[in-house]
């Protein structure tokens, strides 16, 4: 999976409408992992995935996202047939995505239709909150290597501050159209970790926007999206199997409003 970015995560079969439709590069969560769009069903286009290079070696990206989006890039221009491509990702991966968009706006070769993200919340004011912050507690199965955990805990860690420091794109032009899924409900906090008042006043970084249907991102661009589509579950549980069904019908769904839209 970090050895061969990007994955063919989806390859339809050559010769039907599917394989003729705008490709689709989705982008890891803050992870490092791009496992959870192989639990997707069929998205009716190409799809690949591309995984943090630096999983196990832990190397910082001294540029942050944008040092990270021009080496992805590379990697769609590598296996990407040039042409309009689709960008998205879950979490982290929308902020990669827009960047990408950005870098991409006025390039010969690709030119980007349109931005899927998946719950991914605005940073530009997560230093300015003023609830308790909490900070997640990662749930391993037992079969789960010990470097795999220290790997995926160093990425978490390592794209939250990338993600503080992340000013987004200046598009010179109008940025492509943009499509938000929005997870519906708040990742639950225990009692005894709600910032120490007992109060459950406390929350995780990715609802501090939870309220507000745009997920804060009218501080960066009021016109970025076309439409915002609800998701069941909360920001963790999006690609959990009960809800995954809802979250691959409603990628579908924006995918092809996206190419609709695209004159490209």
């Amino acid at each position: 999976m970090f050895d061969s970015n990007p994955n063919l995560v989806q390859d339809p079969m050559p010769g039907t409408a599917a394989s003729r439709a705008t490709p689709l590069v989705l982008f890891h969560d803050g992870g490092g992992t791009v496992f959870s769009y192989y639990l997707l069903e069929d998205l009716g286009r190409p799809v690949y995935g591309i995984a943090n290079p630096r999983f196990y070696s832990g190397e910082p990206w001294e540029g942050g996202l944008p040092e990270m989006a021009r080496h992805y890039i590379g990697y769609i221009r590598e296996a990407v047939p040039p042409g309009p491509v689709l960008v998205g990702g879950w979490s982290l991966g929308g902020l990669l995505a827009l960047e990408v968009a950005g870098q991409l706006e006025r390039d010969r070769d690709y030119a980007v239709a349109g931005i899927l993200m998946v719950d991914s919340i605005c940073p530009l004011k997560w230093q300015h909150i003023d609830v308790p912050i909490v900070s997640r507690k990662l749930e391993w199965s037992p079969s789960t290597k010990e470097e795999t955990r220290v790997a995926v805990t160093r990425c978490f860690e390592q794209a939250g501050r990338m993600a503080l420091a992340y000013r987004p794109p200046a598009f010179r032009e109008a940025p492509p159209p943009a499509i938000l899924l929005r997870a519906l409900e708040p990742v639950p906090v225990p009692a005894s970790e709600d910032g120490g008042g007992g109060g459950g006043l406390g929350m995780l970084r990715v609802d501090v926007h939870r309220t507000d249907p745009r997920l804060g991102w009218d501080e960066y661009r009021k016109d970025l999206f076309y439409r915002i589509d609800d998701i069941r579950g909360h920001h963790f549980s999006i690609f959990t199997f009960e809800n995954l069904g809802d979250v691959h019908e409603k990628m579908v769904d924006a995918c092809r409003t996206l190419e609709e839209l695209s004159d490209l």
